[in-house]
């Protein structure tokens, strides 16, 4: 597939129509933020990177354990007191980016039980138990340190990943009982919510935006792999919202046709009812085929192929290191959910320029396509 014509004024007026209403409607269901943000320089909780750049690459397919090698300050500290295990430890290593993603498989919920601590409250006596972190994760870049989420229920669906840096020092002692300010409460808020104060890192927007990394990659393999996991007698469920939106919906109409082009290269890949998607047949649950796995996450995110989910997070972080008005506090966040149409946001994704992560044919999604071909996906060219 070949990159369509470009006319240089369209691609001039589409960039500067995205830098100003893009990032205002990336996410439109999250509450906006008081004041205006500036962005951190480049900072980490421990310093300097160590030097960890032996570990195995594992953004050319499947989503495996890491390698016991010289981790992240914040993994290694949560590995010496057996809060994680090794095999709860993936690692993301591009050839062109010197630094190494590594992510957790196990949630902040579950860590924070395994520690001993039920809930958390902050100086003003407000209290969150664990349970709320259950679909957050922890991820660092070198030794900076910050969360994505996966939510796999069919209620709740979708995938996101913060760029804000999570104050490590600040979990450590909450993990220890010692948090005596409350300030673990404030710091995790500051990461996870849209509408709070935190701001992004540009060590973490820097990496994301490059369609170089891998780290994209290797996070959504890895929610496929969870939505996976709640299959029953090797269906996986749809999510709810597919079932209730409405016919004309212009993003269940994108989702569908994806759906439909992949059914008649796998006849029985989709179960319908209705004319709507609503199981996805897998062969071996310890083996999913790349279209199987295509479907699922076109399903649980929006995003029909891999390329087009890590075009979106590519955009996101691209506009959060703009800083474009009145964008900034859609976009800290990554959130691949699922949703419905928004006409303003819903056309500047289907836009061929680096803007259109929704538009198969667009340079944001051809640029990762360049980098990642095993991850293009099956769709019909336009």
């Amino acid at each position: 597939m070949s990159f369509p014509k470009k006319n240089r004024m369209t691609r001039l007026c589409g960039g500067m129509v995205g830098c100003l209403l893009l990032g205002t409607l990336l996410g439109s269901h999250l509450s906006a933020c008081d004041g205006n943000p500036v962005a951190q320089p480049e900072s980490s909780a421990y310093g300097e990177t160590t030097d960890t750049q032996n570990a195995t690459a594992t953004g050319t397919g499947e989503a495996e354990s890491a390698p016991l090698v010289d981790f992240a300050e914040p993994v290694r500290y949560l590995l010496d007191r057996k809060w994680i295990t090794p095999d709860e430890i993936r690692t993301a290593d591009s050839s062109d980016i010197p630094e190494i993603l590594t992510i957790l498989t196990v949630s902040l919920g579950d860590i924070l039980t395994r520690a001993g601590v039920e809930e958390i409250s902050d100086a003003a006596g407000e209290v969150q138990p664990v349970t709320h972190y259950e679909s957050w994760y922890l991820y660092t870049l070198g030794n900076t340190c910050s969360m994505f989420y996966m939510r796999t229920d069919s209620q709740s669906a979708g995938m996101g990943v913060s760029f804000i840096e999570l104050n490590f020092d600040v979990l450590r002692l909450c993990l220890e009982k010692q948090d005596e300010g409350g300030e673990a409460l404030l710091a995790l808020t500051e990461v996870t919510s849209a509408s709070a104060q935190g701001v992004h890192t540009y060590a973490l927007t820097n990496y994301f935006q490059s369609p170089a990394s891998e780290g994209a990659y290797l996070m959504a393999e890895c929610f496929v792999e969870a939505v996976t996991a709640t299959a029953v007698d090797s269906l996986v469920e749809v999510p709810a919202h597919y079932a209730a939106c409405s016919d004309e919906d212009a993003e269940f109409l994108r989702v569908a046709e994806a759906l439909r082009y992949l059914d008649h290269r796998h006849p029985g890949l989709i179960l319908w009812e209705n004319d709507r998607p609503a199981q996805i047949r897998i062969a071996d649950q310890t083996a999913l085929t790349d279209y199987e796995k295509q479907a699922i996450l076109a399903l649980y995110t929006m995003d029909v192929t891999f390329c087009s989910f890590a075009a979106e997070v590519a955009v996101h972080a691209m506009m959060c290191n703009q800083n474009a008005a009145m964008s900034y506090e859609r976009c800290k966040i990554a959130d691949m959910a699922v949703g419905e149409y928004n006409g303003t946001a819903g056309f500047l994704a289907r836009l061929d320029n680096e803007y259109g992560f929704y538009n198969l044919n667009s340079t944001a999604v051809k640029s990762q396509e360049e980098h990642h071909p095993s991850y293009a996906g099956e769709y019909a060219a336009e």
